[in-house]
Order: C-alpha cells, then sequence, then structure tokens
C-alpha cells in the first residue's frame, strides 16, 4: 500500500452471524441499506441460517435453513437492488433426490415467499433490480423464476444434459441473462478428464429464456458476468484467461475476444467481473491462480488480477490490458465491480483440503480494493482464514465481503 491510504483498514461494523461457521457468500442492495449472509460448512453438518443486516449493522432477521442440522448449508445469496428481496440457495444433504434447496424471502419482514427444494446444490442465484425475475444455476440446469403477488412462480427451465451449469448472470433490467456450462467428459486418455464449456445468452421475453447464442470454448468455463445493462458479458476460463462477448455477437456467432495476460503461468480463473463506464467502454476483470514450484520462494504471489478493456480497433473488437496486480493467495469470486467500473474489488485463500469439519488448514485470506481507472491498489484487510465473497454496491460506495472466519465485514470507500 505504500503511502496510499487504505481505505478497507477500518470497516464500519463486522459482524458474526454464527461462531464457529463459514460465510460463502455475501450480498448487498444497490445503496448499501441491505445487507445479507448465509451460514455454512464446506464439508460438515450444521444448524445454518439465512442473515439480513442494515447499513449500521443491525440484525434485521434471521431464518434457519432448516430446522435441524444439514450438510453443507448456504453457499449462495443475492438481494435485489432496490432492497425489498433476498435469495438463499446451496445444499442440505450429500446424497439423495432433494440435496439442494432455494428460499426467496422478504427483506421488510423476514417472511419466506417461495420454498423449494432441488436435485442438487445451488450454484448461484441473481434477481434484476427490482426482484421481477429471478435466475438459478444448479446441477445441469438455469431455470428462470417470475415475481407474481407475493411468491415466485417458475416459468421456464434450460437442461443442459449431462454437463454443469455452474454460474449465470442477469442484467439489472431482467431483461438479458446468460450462463456458464461446463461439460466433463471422459478424453481420448482414459486416466484423466478432458473438460470443456459453454456460454450461453439469452433474452428473457414473456417470463421466457430464449437463446441468442450458444458459445462452445474448447476448456471449462468457470464464471460468467454481465454487464449492469446486460450489454457486455463474459466469462473466466479454468486455463486463467477470459472471453467477451457483447449483442453484436448473437449475429456474427463469435465472440469478441479471447485474452491472458503474457508472462505468466496461469491456472484457473474464479473470479470475473464485466461493467460499462458513462462513456459507454467495457471493461473486464479477471483473478486467476498463478502454477507455481517448489523453486519460487515463500512470498511469491500465488494469483494475479489483471483489467482488460474492450477496444475498437477497425472493424473488430480487441483486448487491451490496462494492468496486471498480484495476488498473495489464490483469487476467489469476490471480484467485483460497480456499476459504472470505478472500482474492483478482489479476495483471495486457499481452501482446506484435508476435507477436515474445521477449516485449519486453510491459508489466511485477504479482501482488496482496486481504483480501476489508476491500477492501483487503494484497500486490503487480511484475515485469519479465506474469503471467498466481496461485493460492492452499484454506486460504488459501500462493500461488503465475509470469510471462513464465519466474520462478515463492510466497508465505506472513499466516494461515500
Amino acid at each position: 500500500m505504500s503511502s496510499q491510504v487504505n481505505v478497507l483498514q477500518t470497516p464500519l461494523w463486522t459482524a458474526t452471524p454464527t461462531a464457529g461457521t463459514q460465510i460463502n457468500s455475501s450480498a448487498v442492495s444497490d445503496n448499501g441499506e441491505v445487507a445479507v449472509v448465509g451460514t455454512s460448512s464446506e464439508y460438515d453438518s450444521g444448524d445454518f441460517s439465512v442473515f439480513c443486516y442494515d447499513q449500521t449493522g443491525a440484525l434485521k432477521w434471521q431464518q434457519p435453513i432448516a430446522d435441524q442440522r444439514v450438510y453443507q448449508g448456504v453457499f449462495w445469496v443475492a438481494v435485489s437492488g432496490n432492497g425489498q428481496i433476498a435469495a438463499a440457495g446451496g445444499e442440505t444433504s450429500k446424497s439423495g433426490s432433494q440435496r439442494g434447496f432455494l428460499n426467496v424471502y422478504s427483506v421488510s419482514s423476514g417472511e419466506v415467499l417461495y420454498s423449494a427444494k432441488l436435485p442438487s446444490r445451488v450454484n448461484q442465484i441473481c434477481l434484476s433490480q427490482s426482484g421481477l425475475h429471478m435466475l438459478v444455476a444448479y446441477g445441469d440446469s438455469l431455470q428462470l423464476y417470475t415475481r407474481q403477488n407475493n411468491t415466485y412462480v417458475l416459468t421456464d427451465t434450460e437442461t443442459f444434459e449431462g454437463q454443469s451449469c455452474n454460474s449465470c448472470a442477469l442484467s439489472s433490467a431482467g431483461n438479458m441473462a446468460a450462463a456458464s456450462v461446463v461439460n466433463y467428459h471422459d478424453s481420448d486418455t482414459a486416466s484423466t478428464l478432458s473438460e470443456t464449456g459453454r456460454i450461453v445468452a439469452y433474452y428473457v421475453l414473456n417470463d421466457r429464456l430464449k437463446v441468442a447464442l450458444d458459445y462452445p470454448v474448447l476448456v471449462a468455463t468457470m464464471r460468467v458476468a454481465m454487464s449492469a445493462d446486460g450489454e457486455f458479458f463474459g466469462a473466466s476460463l479454468h486455463n486463467g484467461h477470459c472471453i467477451a462477448f457483447d449483442s453484436t455477437c448473437f449475429e456474427s456467432g463469435q465472440c469478441l475476444w479471447q485474452f491472458a495476460p503474457a508472462g505468466y503461468s496461469l491456472s484457473v480463473a474464479y473470479g470475473i467481473a464485466v461493467a460499462r463506464d458513462k462513456n459507454g467502454d467495457c471493461y473486464l476483470a479477471c483473478g486467476a491462480n498463478l502454477y507455481t514450484d517448489e523453486s519460487a520462494p515463500a512470498t511469491a504471489p500465488l494469483g494475479v488480477l489483471y483489467l482488460v478493456k474492450s477496444k475498437t480497433v477497425g472493424s473488430s473488437q480487441h483486448a487491451d490490458l490496462q494492468w496486471c496486480c498480484p495476488i498473495q493467495y489464490s483469487p476467489n469470486p469476490g471480484v467485483n465491480m460497480d456499476v459504472a467500473g470505478t472500482y474492483v474489488t478482489a479476495t483471495d485463500g486457499a481452501p482446506d483440503f484435508s476435507h477436515s469439519p474445521t477449516p485449519s488448514q486453510e491459508s489466511p485470506g485477504n479482501f482488496y480494493l482496486f481504483d480501476r481507472q489508476a491500477g492501483m491498489q487503494i484497500g486490503q484487510y487480511q484475515t485469519s482464514q479465506m474469503n471467498w465473497p466481496m461485493a460492492i454496491t452499484a454506486n460504488g460506495q459501500y462493500l461488503f465481503g465475509a470469510s471462513d472466519n464465519g466474520t462478515a465485514y463492510y466497508w465505506k470507500t472513499a466516494d461515500a
């Protein structure tokens, strides 16, 4: 940080909903007045809940996801931009035909407006700004829900048989959507697995999903992100690359570009965010792991965050690298940007691969904040265990992150 003021040095408030549990996802409304998390345990059972806080850190409500101990708990939470609707999904069982769950809540009261059991864990939930539409990715399916009266109705389902829908995105108005799909299949070498991916974009018309683009990728697609207006979207890939699209791709059937910064030994990229600034310029931020070997010094960074601008050259778009910044540990999905792309967030940390009920072997973690235009890190906050989520308000004024140490953190930026 050198002499730069550390924006993240002092959170406005912190909360530890349930000591001894992890927090895998955080969400915040457009104005920062509603903040939601859900508790979980990656390899264990417990009593897990969804928690809703106001902007001062006061608990508005707590809703258990079950009336008994369940497996793993909340994997993802979402809040509508207007702060009226919250949703949570995850897993409650290691096996069986109803492993996953989806709950939707009224933010004002905590009332459960909709609840469903699903065949597998919910991987991601997106809500439109008004809460009218909700997109849910789980197993081999992408589901579209529509708010009707005081509940939600399943209005369309896309099924990718034999493939995994691991991520989804929805525009603020709920009129455009995208999904990341992975195909796990045997390769020519029987001892290995080959993974390919697809990026599928949709128009949302009359409460149905209409395919606008189905683009195959030769490596696994990890996560997808979309600008608030739905005009620009992209995905992070298993090889650390990123790929970008806009509405012109619907006719051409091609991507705008695929990119990886030179000089890095990239591995999987879990983090991605996209934004369009007030001038209409499109940016994509990607957090990728780095391959390391035994000869690397202990202080060598394990990841990199890079930012790309989509630049017009002649009659086509090209990736223009703006900056790269090292990340101490492995970058996680906490890469986000506000609507105008003023700030870029990131999180890091390595999980416990021993499958211990307590994540004692996890690395420490960090929350990061970057000034997008300057390419400068302006905030860093260290925690004792890895950090997965970090959200930023639409106006860029507030940040809400959470950690495997069970604590949630809320900050304001310099613009607040």
